[in-house]
């Protein structure tokens, strides 16, 4: 004979709420589309409850925050709403394994993406930018390429081939990653420096056998420190993690020898003369500001011209 001890289990009464109304059990933080159908049943009293029950007994749970996320969104709850993202950024900050003086900006970049900060970053936090393209790196080309139908490299390396003056030129590939702009213009002959701040894309990019020389850094850092001079550079879905461009465009026109060429990509926000952080974590930017920024470091405007460089959410 013994003592039965008996302890509440928020998680399973959460869980056991959700599969009473007939509905799948959510494991992962982006399939809890039990929440939503809750919602649209009618039911979202008792899946709030449970959600939050099993959130305030489980803080370090992101699987509980973003689904309690998800109903107080759906609800109109905005200052919970706001407090249940602020949770999930900073958990996703400690599971990423961020350095602990980067963890605030990384945070705070998440939040302003979701609408959940006002506080707009003018870039993406570096150390991010890194850790995510570190981890993307094996999946990369086969994921951009043939799930998304990537185009933004070969549309900056044929339009850098069109534009460009002469055969024995000097390039630039900022933000190179794997090196797939390197490998649209390896057939000219031209003599192609990479730089990316991942470390993992670089050592990729160096399988290639299309870049003289491979720089892990940033582009900023580089741009800053290089004494090489060039006759192209070329920055392939790299503006995108840039928001003020105030600093880069003068800094790339500081490489270029006279008559020298920028081809780059963006993602077009709108005609405005500003940018902004959308929900997907890169930057969009209104076309007058980029000629705007571009006219002030020095450049005249060759070409512009709009194109479907990816496919995402099937459009």
């Amino acid at each position: 004979v013994g003592d039965t001890i008996l302890k509440r289990n928020p998680e399973l009464e959460w869980r056991d709420a959700l599969r009473a109304l007939g509905f799948p059990i959510p494991t992962y933080p982006h399939s809890v589309h039990s929440v939503h159908l809750t919602v649209e049943q009618g039911c979202h009293e008792k899946a709030l409850i449970a959600c939050r029950d099993f959130a305030n007994a489980a803080p370090e749970n992101v699987l509980a925050w973003h689904a309690l996320s998800i109903l107080d969104q759906r609800l109109g709850h905005v200052e919970e709403w706001a407090r249940s993202r602020t949770q999930v950024a900073r958990l996703h900050v400690l599971e990423g394994g961020f350095p602990t003086e980067s963890r605030g900006d990384v945070e705070n970049f998440i939040l302003a993406a979701e609408g959940a900060s006002s506080k707009v970053p003018e870039r993406i936090p570096e150390v991010y930018v890194a850790k995510i393209f570190d981890a993307y790196t094996d999946t990369f080309d086969v994921h951009l390429v043939d799930a998304l139908h990537y185009q933004a490299h070969i549309e900056v390396a044929n339009a850098a081939k069109r534009h460009a003056d002469g055969r024995d030129l000097d390039v630039l590939d900022l933000g190179c990653g794997t090196g797939l702009v390197g490998l649209e213009m390896a057939d000219v002959g031209w003599r192609i420096n990479g730089v990316d701040i991942s470390a993992k894309m670089v050592k990729r990019a160096r399988t290639r056998n299309v870049y003289t020389n491979l720089s892990c850094v940033s582009i900023e850092s580089y741009l800053q420190t290089t004494t090489e001079r060039y006759d192209v550079v070329v920055a392939a879905d790299v503006l995108i993690y840039l928001g003020e461009l105030g600093e880069v465009l003068p800094l790339t026109r500081s490489v270029l020898r006279d008559g020298g060429l920028l081809v780059f990509s963006i993602e077009h926000g709108d005609d405005g003369d500003s940018y902004r952080l959308q929900p997907s974590r890169r930057y969009a930017h209104g076309l007058k500001y980029v000629l705007r920024m571009s006219t002030d470091a020095g450049f005249e405007v060759v070409s512009s011209q709009p194109l479907a460089l990816r496919m995402e959410h099937d459009k």
